[in-house]
Protein backbone atom coordinates (compact mmCIF):
# COMPACT_ATOMS: atom_id res chain seq x y z
CA UNK A 1 0.00 0.00 0.00
CA UNK A 2 1.37 3.38 -1.00
CA UNK A 3 2.44 5.64 1.85
CA UNK A 4 0.08 8.57 2.33
CA UNK A 5 1.53 11.95 1.54
CA UNK A 6 2.37 14.53 4.19
CA UNK A 7 0.21 17.68 4.10
CA UNK A 8 2.43 20.70 3.47
CA UNK A 9 1.32 24.33 3.32
CA UNK A 10 3.71 26.78 1.67
CA UNK A 11 3.77 30.57 1.74
CA UNK A 12 6.31 31.93 -0.72
CA UNK A 13 6.93 35.19 -2.53
CA UNK A 14 9.24 38.17 -2.88
CA UNK A 15 11.01 39.89 -0.04
CA UNK A 16 8.96 42.37 2.01
CA UNK A 17 5.62 40.94 0.84
CA UNK A 18 4.48 39.90 4.33
CA UNK A 19 5.22 36.16 4.23
CA UNK A 20 6.28 35.87 7.87
CA UNK A 21 3.27 37.62 9.39
CA UNK A 22 0.90 35.57 7.24
CA UNK A 23 2.72 32.35 8.14
CA UNK A 24 2.42 33.13 11.85
CA UNK A 25 -1.32 33.75 11.43
CA UNK A 26 -1.75 30.51 9.47
CA UNK A 27 0.23 28.52 12.03
CA UNK A 28 -1.90 29.91 14.85
CA UNK A 29 -5.09 29.04 12.97
CA UNK A 30 -4.01 25.51 11.96
CA UNK A 31 -1.94 24.55 14.98
CA UNK A 32 1.15 24.61 12.83
CA UNK A 33 4.88 25.23 12.92
CA UNK A 34 6.90 27.29 10.46
CA UNK A 35 9.78 25.84 8.45
CA UNK A 36 12.01 28.48 6.91
CA UNK A 37 12.67 28.37 3.18
CA UNK A 38 15.25 31.16 3.18
CA UNK A 39 18.87 30.51 2.22
CA UNK A 40 20.22 33.29 4.45
CA UNK A 41 18.07 33.10 7.59
CA UNK A 42 19.85 29.85 8.45
CA UNK A 43 22.92 31.80 9.62
CA UNK A 44 23.65 33.00 13.13
CA UNK A 45 24.01 36.74 13.63
CA UNK A 46 22.63 37.66 10.19
CA UNK A 47 19.40 38.89 11.74
CA UNK A 48 18.61 42.34 10.37
CA UNK A 49 19.75 41.97 6.76
CA UNK A 50 17.87 38.68 6.30
CA UNK A 51 14.70 39.98 8.01
CA UNK A 52 14.46 37.05 10.37
CA UNK A 53 11.20 36.60 12.26
CA UNK A 54 11.08 38.78 15.37
CA UNK A 55 11.40 37.29 18.86
CA UNK A 56 7.69 37.93 19.36
CA UNK A 57 6.82 36.05 16.17
CA UNK A 58 9.05 33.13 17.12
CA UNK A 59 7.46 32.99 20.56
CA UNK A 60 3.97 32.85 19.05
CA UNK A 61 4.71 29.79 16.90
CA UNK A 62 7.68 27.40 16.66
CA UNK A 63 10.11 28.15 13.83
CA UNK A 64 12.57 25.72 12.29
CA UNK A 65 15.85 26.23 10.38
CA UNK A 66 16.44 29.77 11.68
CA UNK A 67 19.89 30.93 12.84
CA UNK A 68 21.52 27.55 13.43
CA UNK A 69 24.65 27.75 11.24
CA UNK A 70 27.84 29.77 11.50
CA UNK A 71 28.18 32.21 8.55
CA UNK A 72 31.63 30.88 7.75
CA UNK A 73 30.23 27.45 6.91
CA UNK A 74 29.01 26.50 3.42
CA UNK A 75 25.49 25.16 3.00
CA UNK A 76 24.06 23.49 -0.09
CA UNK A 77 20.58 22.99 -1.47
CA UNK A 78 20.95 19.30 -0.72
CA UNK A 79 21.78 20.13 2.91
CA UNK A 80 18.65 22.25 3.13
CA UNK A 81 16.37 19.60 1.64
CA UNK A 82 17.63 17.01 4.11
CA UNK A 83 17.06 19.23 7.15
CA UNK A 84 13.76 20.68 5.95
CA UNK A 85 12.36 17.24 5.12
CA UNK A 86 13.35 15.99 8.57
CA UNK A 87 11.68 18.98 10.23
CA UNK A 88 8.46 18.56 8.23
CA UNK A 89 8.27 14.84 9.00
CA UNK A 90 8.86 15.52 12.69
CA UNK A 91 6.12 18.18 12.78
CA UNK A 92 3.71 15.82 11.01
CA UNK A 93 4.53 12.95 13.39
CA UNK A 94 3.42 15.13 16.30
CA UNK A 95 0.06 15.82 14.68
CA UNK A 96 0.97 19.39 13.73
CA UNK A 97 0.79 21.22 10.39
CA UNK A 98 4.07 22.17 8.72
CA UNK A 99 4.01 25.60 7.04
CA UNK A 100 6.91 26.26 4.67
CA UNK A 101 7.68 29.97 4.45
CA UNK A 102 10.31 31.89 2.52
CA UNK A 103 11.45 33.27 -0.79
CA UNK A 104 14.37 31.11 -1.92
CA UNK A 105 12.92 29.55 -5.06
CA UNK A 106 15.61 26.91 -5.53
CA UNK A 107 15.16 25.65 -1.98
CA UNK A 108 11.38 25.54 -2.38
CA UNK A 109 11.36 23.69 -5.71
CA UNK A 110 14.07 21.24 -4.70
CA UNK A 111 12.22 20.34 -1.52
CA UNK A 112 8.63 20.06 -2.74
CA UNK A 113 9.65 18.20 -5.93
CA UNK A 114 11.86 15.81 -3.96
CA UNK A 115 14.90 16.48 -6.12
CA UNK A 116 17.61 13.84 -5.80
CA UNK A 117 20.99 15.49 -5.92
CA UNK A 118 23.29 13.46 -8.11
CA UNK A 119 27.04 13.38 -7.45
CA UNK A 120 28.66 16.34 -9.17
CA UNK A 121 32.11 16.71 -10.62
CA UNK A 122 33.96 19.98 -10.69
CA UNK A 123 36.77 21.40 -12.78
CA UNK A 124 38.07 24.54 -11.13
CA UNK A 125 40.50 25.30 -13.96
CA UNK A 126 37.70 25.14 -16.54
CA UNK A 127 35.49 27.28 -14.31
CA UNK A 128 38.18 29.96 -14.13
CA UNK A 129 38.60 29.73 -17.90
CA UNK A 130 34.88 30.46 -18.34
CA UNK A 131 35.07 33.40 -15.94
CA UNK A 132 37.90 34.82 -18.01
CA UNK A 133 35.87 34.42 -21.17
CA UNK A 134 32.96 36.21 -19.54
CA UNK A 135 35.22 39.16 -18.71
CA UNK A 136 36.56 39.32 -22.27
CA UNK A 137 33.47 38.43 -24.30
CA UNK A 138 30.60 39.18 -21.93
CA UNK A 139 28.19 36.90 -20.08
CA UNK A 140 25.86 36.73 -23.09
CA UNK A 141 28.50 34.83 -25.06
CA UNK A 142 28.50 32.06 -22.46
CA UNK A 143 24.71 31.97 -22.35
CA UNK A 144 24.65 31.66 -26.16
CA UNK A 145 27.03 28.72 -25.95
CA UNK A 146 24.84 27.08 -23.31
CA UNK A 147 21.79 27.59 -25.56
CA UNK A 148 23.43 25.41 -28.22
CA UNK A 149 24.16 22.66 -25.69
CA UNK A 150 21.12 22.89 -23.41
CA UNK A 151 18.38 25.17 -24.82
CA UNK A 152 15.97 24.49 -21.95
CA UNK A 153 18.43 25.46 -19.21
CA UNK A 154 19.57 28.51 -21.17
CA UNK A 155 15.99 29.75 -21.59
CA UNK A 156 15.56 29.77 -17.80
CA UNK A 157 18.71 31.78 -17.11
CA UNK A 158 19.68 35.43 -17.48
CA UNK A 159 23.18 36.64 -18.43
CA UNK A 160 23.32 38.40 -15.04
CA UNK A 161 23.12 34.99 -13.37
CA UNK A 162 26.63 34.22 -14.54
CA UNK A 163 27.36 31.73 -11.76
CA UNK A 164 24.61 29.36 -12.85
CA UNK A 165 25.48 29.75 -16.53
CA UNK A 166 29.07 28.78 -15.77
CA UNK A 167 27.95 25.88 -13.56
CA UNK A 168 25.73 24.49 -16.34
CA UNK A 169 28.60 24.65 -18.83
CA UNK A 170 30.99 23.12 -16.30
CA UNK A 171 28.53 20.30 -15.61
CA UNK A 172 28.34 19.41 -19.30
CA UNK A 173 32.12 19.67 -19.62
CA UNK A 174 32.77 17.27 -16.75
CA UNK A 175 29.92 14.76 -17.20
CA UNK A 176 28.86 15.01 -20.84
CA UNK A 177 25.27 15.44 -19.61
CA UNK A 178 23.23 18.63 -19.70
CA UNK A 179 21.75 20.33 -16.66
CA UNK A 180 18.24 19.73 -18.02
CA UNK A 181 18.90 16.00 -18.37
CA UNK A 182 20.18 15.76 -14.81
CA UNK A 183 17.21 17.75 -13.54
CA UNK A 184 14.78 15.30 -15.16
CA UNK A 185 16.71 12.34 -13.78
CA UNK A 186 16.56 13.86 -10.30
CA UNK A 187 12.73 14.10 -10.37
CA UNK A 188 11.98 10.42 -10.87
CA UNK A 189 11.06 9.85 -7.22
CA UNK A 190 7.57 11.23 -6.46
CA UNK A 191 7.25 13.98 -3.89
CA UNK A 192 6.19 12.82 -0.40
CA UNK A 193 4.19 16.01 0.14
CA UNK A 194 0.57 16.93 -0.48
CA UNK A 195 1.31 20.55 -1.34
CA UNK A 196 -0.90 23.63 -1.00
CA UNK A 197 1.09 26.75 -1.91
CA UNK A 198 0.39 30.46 -2.19
CA UNK A 199 2.66 33.23 -3.42
CA UNK A 200 2.24 36.80 -2.20
CA UNK A 201 2.37 39.45 -4.91
CA UNK A 202 0.99 42.91 -5.72
CA UNK A 203 -1.08 43.98 -8.72
CA UNK A 204 0.70 47.32 -8.59
CA UNK A 205 4.45 46.62 -8.65
CA UNK A 206 5.10 50.02 -7.04
CA UNK A 207 3.29 48.80 -3.93
CA UNK A 208 5.86 46.04 -3.54
CA UNK A 209 8.76 48.38 -4.33
CA UNK A 210 7.53 50.87 -1.72
CA UNK A 211 7.44 48.07 0.84
CA UNK A 212 10.99 47.08 -0.08
CA UNK A 213 12.25 50.65 0.24
CA UNK A 214 10.55 50.95 3.61
CA UNK A 215 11.99 47.59 4.71
CA UNK A 216 15.50 48.89 3.99
CA UNK A 217 14.84 52.09 5.98
CA UNK A 218 13.55 50.08 8.93
CA UNK A 219 16.60 47.81 8.73
CA UNK A 220 18.86 50.83 8.93
CA UNK A 221 16.97 52.06 11.99
CA UNK A 222 17.34 48.60 13.55
CA UNK A 223 21.15 48.66 13.19
CA UNK A 224 21.93 47.20 9.77
CA UNK A 225 25.09 49.30 9.35
CA UNK A 226 26.63 47.92 12.55
CA UNK A 227 25.63 44.37 11.66
CA UNK A 228 27.19 44.71 8.19
CA UNK A 229 30.33 46.32 9.62
CA UNK A 230 30.90 43.29 11.85
CA UNK A 231 30.91 41.00 8.81
CA UNK A 232 33.05 43.46 6.84
CA UNK A 233 35.80 42.91 9.40
CA UNK A 234 35.20 39.16 9.46
CA UNK A 235 34.32 38.03 5.92
CA UNK A 236 31.42 35.65 5.38
CA UNK A 237 31.68 32.14 3.99
CA UNK A 238 31.13 31.27 0.34
CA UNK A 239 27.36 30.85 0.68
CA UNK A 240 26.57 33.53 3.26
CA UNK A 241 28.45 36.25 1.39
CA UNK A 242 25.74 36.17 -1.28
CA UNK A 243 23.29 37.79 1.16
CA UNK A 244 21.82 41.11 0.04
CA UNK A 245 22.30 43.78 2.68
CA UNK A 246 25.99 43.50 3.49
CA UNK A 247 28.04 43.67 0.31
CA UNK A 248 26.11 46.75 -0.82
CA UNK A 249 27.38 48.62 2.26
CA UNK A 250 31.01 47.51 2.00
CA UNK A 251 32.00 50.42 -0.33
CA UNK A 252 30.85 52.77 2.45
CA UNK A 253 33.10 51.06 4.99
CA UNK A 254 35.98 51.20 2.50
CA UNK A 255 35.47 54.94 2.00
CA UNK A 256 34.60 54.49 -1.66
CA UNK A 257 30.95 55.67 -1.52
CA UNK A 258 28.67 57.63 0.76
CA UNK A 259 26.16 55.82 2.94
CA UNK A 260 23.25 57.30 0.97
CA UNK A 261 24.70 55.96 -2.29
CA UNK A 262 25.11 52.51 -0.80
CA UNK A 263 21.59 52.54 0.61
CA UNK A 264 20.15 53.38 -2.80
CA UNK A 265 22.17 50.53 -4.28
CA UNK A 266 20.81 48.21 -1.61
CA UNK A 267 17.23 49.21 -2.40
CA UNK A 268 17.79 48.69 -6.11
CA UNK A 269 19.39 45.26 -5.66
CA UNK A 270 16.58 44.18 -3.35
CA UNK A 271 13.95 45.26 -5.88
CA UNK A 272 15.77 43.30 -8.59
CA UNK A 273 15.92 40.27 -6.34
CA UNK A 274 12.17 40.50 -5.71
CA UNK A 275 11.57 40.50 -9.45
CA UNK A 276 13.69 37.35 -9.84
CA UNK A 277 11.79 35.68 -7.01
CA UNK A 278 8.45 36.32 -8.67
CA UNK A 279 9.75 35.05 -12.01
CA UNK A 280 10.76 31.80 -10.33
CA UNK A 281 7.48 31.20 -8.53
CA UNK A 282 5.32 32.05 -11.54
CA UNK A 283 6.75 28.99 -13.29
CA UNK A 284 5.08 26.70 -10.75
CA UNK A 285 1.48 26.10 -11.83
CA UNK A 286 0.60 24.61 -8.45
CA UNK A 287 1.01 27.96 -6.73
CA UNK A 288 -2.00 30.19 -6.18
CA UNK A 289 -1.28 33.91 -6.08
CA UNK A 290 -2.54 36.05 -3.23
CA UNK A 291 -2.31 39.80 -3.76
CA UNK A 292 -1.38 42.09 -0.90
CA UNK A 293 -3.17 44.96 -2.63
CA UNK A 294 -6.16 42.79 -3.45
CA UNK A 295 -9.09 45.00 -2.52
CA UNK A 296 -11.25 45.79 -5.53
CA UNK A 297 -10.55 49.49 -5.17
CA UNK A 298 -8.60 51.98 -7.30
CA UNK A 299 -5.37 51.58 -5.31
CA UNK A 300 -5.94 48.18 -3.71
CA UNK A 301 -6.50 49.48 -0.17
CA UNK A 302 -9.75 49.56 1.82
CA UNK A 303 -12.15 52.45 1.24
CA UNK A 304 -13.98 53.95 4.21
CA UNK A 305 -15.98 57.08 5.10
CA UNK A 306 -14.10 59.81 6.95
CA UNK A 307 -15.70 62.98 8.27
CA UNK A 308 -14.37 66.27 9.62
CA UNK A 309 -15.09 66.67 13.34
CA UNK A 310 -16.73 70.08 12.74
CA UNK A 311 -19.10 68.62 10.13
CA UNK A 312 -19.89 65.83 12.57
CA UNK A 313 -20.62 68.29 15.37
CA UNK A 314 -22.88 70.38 13.15
CA UNK A 315 -24.74 67.23 12.16
CA UNK A 316 -25.38 66.35 15.79
CA UNK A 317 -26.66 69.86 16.48
CA UNK A 318 -29.09 69.53 13.58
CA UNK A 319 -30.26 66.16 14.96
CA UNK A 320 -30.81 67.62 18.44
CA UNK A 321 -32.81 70.48 16.97
CA UNK A 322 -34.94 67.93 15.11
CA UNK A 323 -35.70 66.01 18.32
CA UNK A 324 -36.46 69.17 20.33
CA UNK A 325 -38.95 70.24 17.71
CA UNK A 326 -41.14 67.17 18.02
CA UNK A 327 -41.34 63.54 19.07
CA UNK A 328 -40.25 60.25 17.55
CA UNK A 329 -37.15 58.19 16.86
CA UNK A 330 -34.95 59.03 13.90
CA UNK A 331 -31.89 57.49 12.29
CA UNK A 332 -29.52 59.49 10.12
CA UNK A 333 -26.19 58.72 8.48
CA UNK A 334 -23.63 61.46 9.03
CA UNK A 335 -20.89 61.14 6.45
CA UNK A 336 -19.49 62.65 3.31
CA UNK A 337 -21.15 60.14 1.04
CA UNK A 338 -17.76 59.63 -0.55
CA UNK A 339 -15.29 56.88 0.26
CA UNK A 340 -11.59 57.54 0.76
CA UNK A 341 -8.95 54.80 0.58
CA UNK A 342 -6.26 54.29 3.17
CA UNK A 343 -3.72 55.64 0.71
CA UNK A 344 -5.92 58.68 0.08
CA UNK A 345 -5.64 59.48 3.79
CA UNK A 346 -1.89 58.87 3.82
CA UNK A 347 -1.35 61.19 0.84
CA UNK A 348 -3.57 63.87 2.39
CA UNK A 349 -1.51 63.76 5.58
CA UNK A 350 1.71 63.90 3.56
CA UNK A 351 0.36 67.02 1.87
CA UNK A 352 -0.65 68.51 5.23
CA UNK A 353 2.64 67.90 7.04
CA UNK A 354 5.00 68.20 4.07
CA UNK A 355 6.68 64.90 4.87
CA UNK A 356 6.83 61.43 3.36
CA UNK A 357 4.92 58.97 5.54
CA UNK A 358 6.26 55.43 5.81
CA UNK A 359 3.62 52.74 5.38
CA UNK A 360 3.53 49.04 6.11
CA UNK A 361 1.19 46.89 4.04
CA UNK A 362 -0.29 43.92 5.88
CA UNK A 363 -2.82 41.19 5.07
CA UNK A 364 -6.44 42.26 5.42
CA UNK A 365 -8.20 41.55 8.70
CA UNK A 366 -10.68 38.64 8.73
CA UNK A 367 -14.09 39.83 7.59
CA UNK A 368 -12.91 43.13 6.12
CA UNK A 369 -14.80 44.33 3.07
CA UNK A 370 -13.27 46.45 0.34
CA UNK A 371 -15.56 49.49 0.43
CA UNK A 372 -17.88 50.94 3.06
CA UNK A 373 -19.24 54.48 3.29
CA UNK A 374 -22.52 56.16 4.21
CA UNK A 375 -25.45 57.53 2.26
CA UNK A 376 -26.19 60.89 3.98
CA UNK A 377 -29.03 61.90 1.63
CA UNK A 378 -31.70 61.52 4.36
CA UNK A 379 -29.80 63.90 6.67
CA UNK A 380 -29.59 66.46 3.88
CA UNK A 381 -33.28 66.15 3.05
CA UNK A 382 -34.72 66.18 6.59
CA UNK A 383 -32.09 68.06 8.59
CA UNK A 384 -30.73 70.37 5.98
CA UNK A 385 -27.27 69.08 6.90
CA UNK A 386 -24.43 68.24 4.52
CA UNK A 387 -20.70 67.65 5.08
CA UNK A 388 -18.72 70.41 3.35
CA UNK A 389 -15.12 69.54 4.23
CA UNK A 390 -13.09 67.02 2.24
CA UNK A 391 -10.20 64.75 3.15
CA UNK A 392 -7.56 67.46 2.62
CA UNK A 393 -9.24 69.80 5.13
CA UNK A 394 -9.72 66.93 7.58
CA UNK A 395 -6.02 66.08 7.55
CA UNK A 396 -4.84 69.70 7.51
CA UNK A 397 -6.90 70.60 10.59
CA UNK A 398 -6.05 67.36 12.35
CA UNK A 399 -2.34 67.90 11.75
CA UNK A 400 -2.50 71.56 12.78
CA UNK A 401 -4.22 70.68 16.05
CA UNK A 402 -1.67 67.95 16.82
CA UNK A 403 1.27 70.29 16.15
CA UNK A 404 -0.25 72.98 18.38
CA UNK A 405 -1.20 70.48 21.09
CA UNK A 406 1.58 67.86 21.20
CA UNK A 407 0.58 66.75 24.69
CA UNK A 408 -3.11 66.49 23.83
CA UNK A 409 -5.84 68.38 25.65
Amino acid sequence: MAESKIPLAAIVGPTASGKTSLAVAVCKALGGEAVSCDSMQIYKGMDIATAKPTKAEMQRVPHHLIGFLDPSEPFSVADYCTLASEAIRDIHSRGRQAVLVGGTGLYYSSLVDNIEFLPEKSDIAYREFLKGRAEREGAQALLDELAEIDPKAASELHPNNLGRVIRALELYHTTGKTKSFQNEESKKTPSPFDLRAVCLDAHDRQVLYDRINLRVELMLQAGLVDEAKAFFAEPLGRTAKQAIGYKELYPYFAGERTLDECVEQLKMQTRRYAKRQLTWFRRDERIKFLYIDDYDTPDGTGVRDYIHVVDLALGHIKAVEKVLGGTGCYTYNLGTGKGYSVLDVVRAYEKACGKKIKCVYAPRRPGDIATCYSDPSKAKKELGWEATRGIDEMCEDSWRWQVNNPEGY
